[in-house]
């Protein structure tokens, strides 16, 4: 069904279906007079029984084009509720559909990663072993340095008696060369061999010097290369330990990604069950809303043809009235007509007095009462109404208990004045507003816009009333058009229970 059409049927379903009554033959609209009807006589009782008998056939006609009408409106219903539905089916087997795919990616992703962890083990096994192997080279060197630094202990220990024994070699050298001064020529040659020695003492015990300051160089050198050993075998074990505890940590993770593998597997299969069974369901959902398709195409028929017997019944009971069948409506018939005449005749007043213009009075500019709900409406004659219509509308329920509201509508459907028990303030209660403030509304529904659009001298229409709650109530809705001055401006409205 298009847009257009869907708005068409909802705009069908807004309005009440109704029977109507016009009354002549004569098109020409007319200021009508209080007791004339064109074109009606004096029936004799068969033609009095005709009009009954139509009358109670157009009411019984409303019924069945009600419930045909709930009918169809259900059915168009029913079919956007299911279609709503299948597409809502369409969504989770989608749904269901990226489940899968997603379950199959993670199942990718958890075979990828467990050979990614088996992996780093592997690596992580290999850098432990490089790093024992480490350990025992670092073990190695300290033990070799240990040896060295024992060695230049020795070397150390040796240097210090050389020197001690050049100390003395000195010592003696020079007391051999203060005995070779005593002993005069004869210990020359002594001299000089004790100032050899001295100088052999002296030159000896220098280079030990240096060589001991060289030693206890190389000794610091080798101390801190022994530190730097033991800090580089403390750290190395910390690495092993480290190593040894991601072995274990990644071996879990193996393990849970395992776990979470086969976890994967069953959600697959039961996804798989959850495609099929959703696939089915689908596959039901559209052999169900392709019956209802038909069904509501069938009732949407139906519908059509019952607007159709409405049609042919407005024309029998409008033959039936033409040809002067009096009716229970007359009295309402005649009372509707001579109230529009007394607010066709107020109005010619009011411009001649001037009270109002022509201009004001049959303006269509429509200015909304702000924080109104449902949205009221003022125009320039609105205040006018207010003053002039109640004493002809409120006098109408003295004809019948029957009668239920009497108001004058534009033919815009524009109700400015409404009987006193319609005309309460608003509240804060929508519901409560929609029933009883119901003047300066616009009511443009079909019977509302037929009341003020027609210009035969009247009209009646039957329609079910919603009384709220899923109750209805058939009414019957008179009309005589209100003439200004061979002007049409709108209807009187005359509505009463059947």
């Amino acid at each position: 069904m298009s847009a257009d059409q869907a708005h068409s049927r909802a705009a069908e379903a807004s309005h009440p279906k109704v029977v109507s009554v016009q009354s002549g033959s004569n098109p020409e609209a007319g200021k009508a007079s209080p007791k004339s009807h064109p074109n009606r006589r004096l029936s004799d009782p068969i033609i009095s029984d005709l009009a009954k008998r139509t009358g109670q056939l157009g009411r019984e006609i409303i019924e069945v084009v009600a419930f045909v009408d709930d009918l169809d409106d259900r059915s168009h219903a029913q079919r956007s509720a299911l279609s709503q539905a299948r597409q809502n089916a369409d969504e989770v087997l989608d749904a269901n559909q990226s489940i899968s795919d997603s379950l199959t990616d993670m199942r990718q992703a958890t075979t990828d990663v467990e050979g990614l962890v088996e992996t780093s083990v592997t690596v992580l096994q290999h850098a432990g072993q490089h790093s024992t192997d480490i350990v025992d080279h670092v073990v190695e060197i300290t033990q070799h340095m240990d040896d060295v630094l024992e060695a230049l202990q020795q070397v150390q220990a040796g240097n210090q008696s050389i020197r001690d024994i050049a100390k003395t070699v000195h010592l003696l050298a020079i007391n051999a060369r203060i005995e070779a001064a005593r002993a005069g020529v004869a210990g020359t040659g002594f001299a000089t061999i004790a100032s050899a020695i001295n100088e052999l003492a002296s030159t000896t015990s220098t280079t030990v010097t240096a060589a001991q300051a060289s030693v206890e160089d190389l000794t610091q050198t080798i101390r801190r290369l022994s530190e730097g050993s033991q800090a580089a075998r403390t750290k190395t074990d910390h690495v092993i330990a480290g190593n040894t505890e991601m072995t274990e940590a990644l071996g879990e993770i193996s393990k849970a990604m395992k776990g979470l593998s086969g976890q994967t597997g069953g959600m697959m299969d039961q996804v798989g069950q959850v495609l099929a069974a959703t696939g089915a369901f689908r596959q039901a959902f559209h052999e169900i809303e392709t019956s209802i398709s038909d069904t509501t195409n069938r009732v949407s028929a139906i519908r059509q043809r019952t607007s159709d017997l409405v049609d042919q019944t407005e024309s029998m009971v409008q033959d039936s009235v033409s040809v002067g069948a009096k009716t229970d409506d007359t009295p309402f018939i005649d009372r509707v007509q001579s109230d529009a005449a007394k607010v066709a005749h107020l109005f010619e007043s009011a411009i001649e007095a001037g009270q109002i213009s022509t201009a004001d009075l049959f303006s269509r500019s429509y200015t909304t009462i702000p924080s109104t709900n449902p949205e009221q409406k003022m125009t320039p004659f609105t205040r006018f109404t207010d003053q002039v219509l109640p004493k002809i509308q409120e006098a109408a329920f003295k004809q019948s208990p029957r009668v239920v509201f009497c108001a004058a509508v534009n033919i815009d459907g524009y109700l400015p004045t409404h009987n006193r028990k319609f005309s309460k303030p608003q509240s804060k209660d929508v519901a409560w507003n929609t029933g009883n403030c119901r003047n300066r509304r616009i009511f443009d529904d079909r019977v509302g816009l037929k009341a003020g659009q027609n210009t035969r001298p009247f009209l009646l229409q039957v329609y079910r009333r919603d009384m709220g709650g899923g109750v209805f109530k058939v009414m019957k809705d008179l009309s005589a058009p209100i003439i200004v001055h061979g002007r049409h401006w709108g209807g009187l409205r005359l509505a009463y229970e059947v």
